[in-house]
């Protein structure tokens, strides 16, 4: 995907040069810098790696069955922009193991914090069948691709490892109905993944899920 911006980019032939800046988990910028759109970016990740990206080569052969996991603020205002940490965890977590993602999603505006995610409603549970009719559905243009481009990797990432969504409240109704496992505490969310595992399940803890590269 990357290569094809790069691509778009170059056909407009752009008089701006590039402009790619790096926040933490306050959401303070901690990085900044420009130059050629594809130098710069490129120079730009090597930066963003040496915080963000971590050696998980010990979950290779012998992956975690729960995954702990978070997003921060103001990135988590909507679920819709922050359930890419399903995505960013999968490369530890066995096939058939589970997430918990606590995320509060206050809303943004007038729209609720799990806005956007009906989207996924028709394909859901997520299943090998589901999983078609969703690929189709952006074929047949009955689902928008730029909206696909967020749910489909959450939906597909949903393929490999139950998802347990821990959330506000007030969220809860919401998410249940897009068919979402949803909670409204981690320790219930733990309980019931441990209650699949046993007590001797390998758990994995990441604290910053929404940022995170894991190398395994």
């Amino acid at each position: 995907m990357q290569l094809d911006k790069y691509e778009a980019a170059r056909l407009t032939n752009p008089e701006m040069l590039g402009i790619n800046i790096i926040v933490n988990n306050r959401f303070q910028i901690t990085y900044v810098n420009a130059g050629d759109f594809v130098e710069a970016h490129k120079e730009a990740i090597k930066v963003y790696d040496q915080i963000y990206r971590f050696n998980a080569a010990e979950f290779k052969d012998n992956k975690a069955d729960i995954v702990i996991t978070g997003s921060s603020a103001p990135t988590n205002h909507l679920f819709f922009h922050t359930g890419w940490v399903n995505v960013n965890c999968q490369p530890i977590v066995k096939k058939g193991g589970t997430i918990i993602f606590t995320t509060p999603c206050p809303g943004y505006g007038d729209w609720p914090g799990f806005a956007l995610m009906d989207l996924v409603k028709d394909f859901m549970p997520p299943t090998a069948e589901n999983h078609e009719k969703a690929i189709k559905s952006f074929y047949a243009q009955t689902r928008e691709l730029w909206a696909g481009c967020i749910w489909y990797k959450i939906y597909a990432a949903m393929l490999h490892a139950d998802y347990y969504i821990v959330t506000r409240p007030e969220n809860l109704e919401m998410a249940r109905s897009f068919g979402f496992t949803a909670y409204d505490n981690v320790e219930q969310a733990y309980r019931d993944a441990l209650a699949k595992y046993g007590a001797k399940a390998r758990v994995a803890f990441v604290p910053y899920g929404r940022y995170s590269v894991l190398d395994v």
